[in-house]
């Protein structure tokens, strides 16, 4: 990542989500899924570790990106970890994933376009972010996100970096609802609580998950997923 990057203190939300174990889950099996055939992938802002250390227990080798330099040393006592994506050879990954990042960063177009320099021809990208922009509340200016996506925004934003996608849908639908509920009765703090929290991610997700399985993937939801090819060098 470079100087774009908005600043972002976000530890205490990071920390929050440790808590939430089957939207974690969930995010690590899309990385796992479409990293089958890579070794070594390339964790873009990795914040303080945690889906570095889940595809790290499933046999991958990981080097973090993260520009906040607290959470940068906190990964190199377990990882190889850079501070700017201009560190990272060219051309060297089959596979990297940026987790709920991309909205931190200004000049997202740009961003892209250096993670796909990283990537060898056909190599793989995945892309996890808010999505709805009539979501936006508290908590997304509280961590420094510069927008929600739409399908239409993401697309362009990828399709300009160079990419071709292989797939782009709409995550948690039932997280609609949720958000909202946050956007007008959570406050002005931003702050996760942890027991709403574990409401959300022990009761209502895993049904979201199974709504998104049909029909709600291409109609909404709280988050985007895309994978993107790295398909015309």
């Amino acid at each position: 990542m470079t100087e774009q990057t908005a600043a972002y203190s976000g530890n205490e939300q990071l920390l929050s989500m440790l808590h939430a174990r089957n939207y974690n889950s969930f995010l690590s099996e899309l990385a796992l899924q479409e990293a089958s055939e890579a070794t070594k992938l390339l964790d873009i802002g990795a914040g303080i570790g945690l889906f570095a250390r889940m595809m790290k227990d499933a046999g991958k080798d990981v080097v973090c990106v993260e520009t906040d330099e607290q959470q940068l040393e906190y990964l190199r006592s377990d990882f190889e970890a850079v501070q700017s994506i201009e560190e990272i050879r060219n051309g060297e990954y089959k596979f990297a994933y940026c987790m709920n990042v991309l909205e931190h960063v200004r000049e997202d177009v740009k961003m892209l376009a250096e993670i796909r320099s990283k990537l060898v021809p056909n190599g793989k990208l995945l892309i996890y972010v808010p999505a709805l922009p009539f979501l936006y509340s508290s908590m997304d200016r509280a961590v420094g996100h510069f927008r929600r996506y739409t399908r239409s925004s993401l697309r362009s934003a990828i399709t300009n970096a160079g990419f071709q996608i292989q797939s782009l849908h709409y995550a948690d639908s039932l997280g609609v609802g949720v958000s909202l509920l946050y956007k007008y009765l959570g406050g002005n703090s931003g702050r996760v609580r942890i027991a709403p929290l574990w409401i959300y991610d022990r009761m209502i997700f895993p049904v979201s998950r199974l709504l998104d399985r049909g029909l709600l993937q291409n109609v909404i939801g709280k988050n985007l997923a895309a994978v993107c090819v790295n398909a015309d060098r």
